[in-house]
């Protein structure tokens, strides 16, 4: 009996291992992605932490205080037309697809959460959106393009090299392009995250930094509660606003809201500050991101909350009907460490709070994502204006009088 086992064991074993190893390439997996999951899944820093630590091997956008000045900045940035940054940004959507997938240890995920934050960075900040649901025909169309970046990305990475003509790369990424093709939405037309299920952007962030943190969003709080945003036209394009206006008669509007009431135009400030603060050089930031995140209903006119049937203010306020919400969303580096924080006056008041209590303020199931790596814009600039005089609820800017944004309740 006992030689029996003998016998039985080793070949249980031997079958076992036959089937992880199937499993391994099975799906879309290819002896390349394999390879690198090994490699990525070596570092002790992806076991501990796969969610943050995949950042370390991410292509991404340092950021910048710079503003930039007419079309022609993109081309002198990149040197390149429309096409030519859609086909590096959907390399390097792949890249970190690979990359995010590798350190998760799965084969392609069913959609993209913020789980998977960083691969659409690229199409974020080309000069022109990107139409998701076409990734598949444009990979086709440039896929020689797409695959020379790629070889660069992985060579430049120093990960395991990568294999331009190998055709079970191709299927894989075809598949990660289809991922990318389903999280596209009318709200998020380029490409969008949903909430995930188990959040693992997670970390706590050290004293001093929630300390420099909050000064900088009290310090962007307080220039909003001086400056306005203001409108005047014969029918106001009020997108930019997050929510509705009652009805006017009158054919020209001059419309004016507060920076500071206007989640859009506060966060930028907070992000134009950070990023001066960046600029500076006065602290080793790391590889710090800043990502400009905009929440979108994903069916109906209006955002819904997790909880209740209307978003809960920092003190403790019902907000008006949103239809969307913007915040800023910071990955801390400055101690070696990546920890997620957000800053949103509105909904975690004028101190930082972790990203995942933040993102469990919205509805997993009627909210799309967008996350874009903050840059300073000569639009949103020029629209923030301080007032001449305040006469009542109005205010003079350039000579003219403007009316109060009206808010429905």
């Amino acid at each position: 009996m006992q030689k029996v086992l003998r016998l039985f064991i080793p070949a249980v074993l031997a079958a076992a291992l036959c089937g992880v190893g199937f499993a391994r390439e099975s799906g879309y997996r290819t002896p390349f992605s394999s390879a690198l999951e090994k490699a990525v899944r070596m570092r002790r820093s992806v076991q501990k932490n796969p969610g943050m630590n995949r950042l370390y091997m991410m292509r991404f956008y340092f950021p910048s205080g710079q503003v930039p000045v007419g079309p022609g900045f993109w081309e002198r940035l990149f040197d390149v037309g429309v096409t030519d940054q859609h086909v590096r940004a959907t390399a390097f959507y792949l890249f970190n697809m690979y990359v995010s997938t590798a350190a998760y240890a799965t084969d392609v995920p069913g959609k993209l959460t913020f789980n998977y934050l960083g691969v659409l960075d690229g199409f974020g900040m080309a000069r022109r959106p990107f139409d998701a649901s076409k990734a598949a025909s444009f990979y086709q169309e440039h896929k020689k393009e797409i695959k020379a970046w790629l070889t660069e990305f992985f060579a430049k990475a120093k990960l395991p090299a990568y294999n331009a003509r190998d055709p079970l790369n191709d299927r894989r990424e075809l598949a990660f392009l289809q991922v990318l093709a389903r999280s596209a939405h009318p709200a998020a037309p380029g490409g969008g995250y949903r909430r995930a299920e188990k959040n693992l952007l997670r970390g706590a962030v050290n004293v001093a930094d929630k300390e420099l943190l909050a000064k900088w969003l009290r310090r962007a709080v307080a220039q909003g509660r001086r400056q306005v945003v203001v409108f005047e036209q014969p029918q106001p394009d009020l997108s930019a606003l997050d929510t509705k206006i009652k009805p006017f008669k009158s054919t020209m509007q001059r419309l004016y809201r507060y920076v500071s009431d206007e989640c859009n135009y506060c966060s930028y400030l907070f992000g134009r500050c950070a990023c001066e603060a960046v600029a500076s050089r006065s602290a080793n930031w790391g590889l710090m991101r800043i990502y400009r995140v905009v929440a979108r209903p994903a069916s109906g006119e209006f955002l819904r909350p997790a909880q209740g049937e209307h978003f809960v203010l920092a003190d403790g306020a019902s907000a008006p009907p949103w239809r969307y919400h913007t915040a800023t969303l910071l990955i801390m580096n400055r101690d070696g460490r990546f920890t997620p924080v957000v800053a949103d006056k509105f909904l975690t008041g004028e101190s930082p709070a972790p990203f995942e209590e933040w993102v469990k303020k919205f509805s997993a199931s009627h909210t799309v994502f967008s996350a874009v790596p903050f840059t300073r814009s000569e639009r949103v600039e020029n629209a923030i204006k301080t007032p001449e005089e305040r006469r009542g609820k109005n205010v003079v800017v350039a000579g003219k009088v403007f009316e109060p944004y009206p808010v429905l309740k």
